[in-house]
């Protein structure tokens, strides 16, 4: 039996982990710089802990993280936001404590940037669109944006990036963002995601998935299992190369059997919802693999305010129905506490916090621990 330290309690991703852990007989702690995140109100969690956010400093984020772990004798702390850029940055003051699952910070901070993770995969077996920095806007006409995806080199979850753009659209973009922007090759094809765990360069938990209900353009709330052998090579070709530590979400489009890499998440994703038959400590330390047989795996919640309006505008209702039916809820589990009032709480909190601060609510939700490639200090 170990013990375990969960970072970004707030994410289903995180709740989904903490249950696996304790079903496998461990002892799971959380933290967060929330009040009141999913992973809180799960039993599978043994004492949540409220902590800095890591964007405000690094210094005083450290120093909570170190705490919890000599008060609750922590074996193991696991990242599942994009904390784990700031956790990956203190990775050797927290190791002599205990073991942090992500890998090295150069390698996740380029894997994080959607322009240098495409240099990174160049000689690997996979397709790079054509993508360029957009060096001076005011040359990108309406008509040389044509049939172009323009992104931010850091953006997240679909926002930050425009389908055929016009220039009065870039140039607010350019002002409401930081860092370098970029234009790609716009592909047209069939879109896949993947998550893996990998203990020095080897797979040992691995899902690929189709978002076959969407939160936006690209954030999904329903998840359903694939099996895709170029995809996977790709993923076992990239651990193996560059010896990969920890979790490693990627994006791809396959074009007439063609994989093509569209940007990385090097850390947790929903993927994991669809590994519930897999023991993750086993994954994470590299002691065994486990094949999965998933089901589909959904959110509730997102799949009935908003899944089924989209569905019904679209007359795709029967299709939402079937596959409403097939899939497991990834927030309520039999034998945990309820979640309907607690996600309504969590919700009223990041309301607050983005009147408050006057962002939109997926702004407010990440903002704390978001990383666009400043410096840490």
């Amino acid at each position: 039996m170990s013990r375990l330290l969960i970072t970004g309690a707030r994410a289903p991703a995180a709740l989904e982990i903490a249950r696996n852990l304790h079903q496998h007989g461990h002892v799971v702690f959380a933290a967060d710089s929330l009040r009141f995140p999913l992973a809180a109100n799960s039993r599978a969690v043994s004492a949540y802990h409220m902590i800095p956010a890591p964007r405000d400093g690094i210094t005083a984020y450290t120093q909570a993280l170190l705490e919890i772990i000599q008060r609750e004798h922590i074996d193991y702390l696991i990242p599942t936001c994009e904390e784990i850029f700031y956790i990956a940055f203190i990775r050797e003051t927290l190791n002599p404590y205990c073991h942090v699952c992500c890998g090295d910070f150069d390698l996740l901070s380029r894997l994080h940037s959607k322009l240098e993770v495409l240099d990174l995969c160049n000689a690997l077996p996979v397709q790079i669109p054509a993508t360029r920095v957009i060096e001076d806007i005011s040359m990108m006409t309406d008509r040389a944006l044509a049939n172009r995806v323009v992104k931010s080199e850091f953006c997240r979850f679909g926002t930050g990036v425009l389908l055929h753009p016009t220039n009065r659209q870039l140039r607010q973009l350019h002002h409401h963002r930081h860092g370098r922007l970029l234009w790609q090759q716009k592909l047209t094809g069939n879109e896949y995601c993947s998550y893996a765990i990998a203990v020095n360069g080897e797979v040992f938990a691995e899902t690929i998935y189709r978002p076959r209900h969407r939160l936006t353009s690209a954030a999904g709330i329903y998840f359903e299992p694939v099996m895709h052998p170029g995809i996977s090579k790709f993923i076992a070709a990239f651990c193996r190369y560059y010896k990969f530590e920890g979790q490693v979400g990627f994006d791809l489009m396959v074009i007439e059997d063609q994989v093509y890499l569209l940007e990385c998440n090097p850390r947790c994703t929903s993927g994991v919802h669809l590994l519930t038959d897999v023991d993750l400590f086993a994954a994470f330390t590299g002691t065994r693999k486990t094949e999965a047989v998933p089901r589909p795996a959904m959110l509730t919640l997102p799949m009935l305010l908003i899944g089924l309006p989209v569905a019904l505008k679209k007359l795709r209702l029967r299709q939402w129905y079937r596959d409403f039916r097939r899939a497991r809820d990834a927030i309520q589990q039999k034998g945990d506490k309820p979640f309907l009032l607690f996600s309504l709480l969590a919700l009223g909190e990041l309301v607050v916090k983005a009147w408050r601060l006057r962002l939109s609510l997926r702004q407010a939700s990440t903002m704390d621990i978001e990383w666009d490639g400043e410096a840490i200090r």
